[in-house]
């Protein structure tokens, strides 16, 4: 698992990652091509409405051999894509209750790809994840520990909060 440091970014330099076990996961701040409007309408890219990947853990999942990247928008760390989108991997935000998001299965004939999210330990904190497409939670752990859902658009927005009960 890698977990990001801002420190490097704080210089102007690239996000730099403190890497636990390989294969690398190499976080660096992206150049703004594969979010722009004018990019590929099927490559993914994230945003944070709610957290960050400041404290996160990223490592890649289905491994293969070679270097793999989340390029990171800036030292805010809320915004973020992959090098190729068919990067498999897996967030975990140990500081929001141990909260997680697993991305893989991405198909380039149509954009769309499975993600799952994970309850943590501490079940104060929640995930959900939303897409372009209306204004509701696409899929959360509001009232469970896992949810799951193939989305097809560009722009995936991520949402981390402590619940709130009545």
């Amino acid at each position: 698992m890698t977990q990001a440091s801002t420190s490097a970014a704080n210089f102007g330099l690239l996000l730099t990652a403190v890497i636990n076990v390989k294969p690398r996961l190499l976080l660096i701040l992206r150049t703004t091509r594969h979010a722009a409007e004018t990019s590929d309408s099927k490559h993914t890219c994230f945003t944070h409405w709610a957290g960050d990947l400041t404290t996160a853990e990223v490592c890649p999942q289905l491994t293969s051999l070679g270097r793999k990247e989340l390029k990171i928008k800036d030292a805010a760390m809320k915004d973020f894509t992959m090098d190729k989108p068919t990067d498999s991997f897996k967030i975990r935000y140990p500081n929001h209750g141990g909260v997680s998001l697993k991305y893989w299965n991405f198909d380039p004939n149509t954009g769309c790809k499975d993600i799952l999210i994970k309850g943590g330990d501490n079940d104060i904190w929640r995930i959900w994840v939303s897409d372009e497409d209306g204004n509701d939670r696409d899929i959360d752990t509001l009232n469970t520990q896992f949810d799951y859902k193939t989305f097809c658009s560009k722009w995936i927005h991520i949402h981390i909060k402590k619940r709130v009960w009545d």
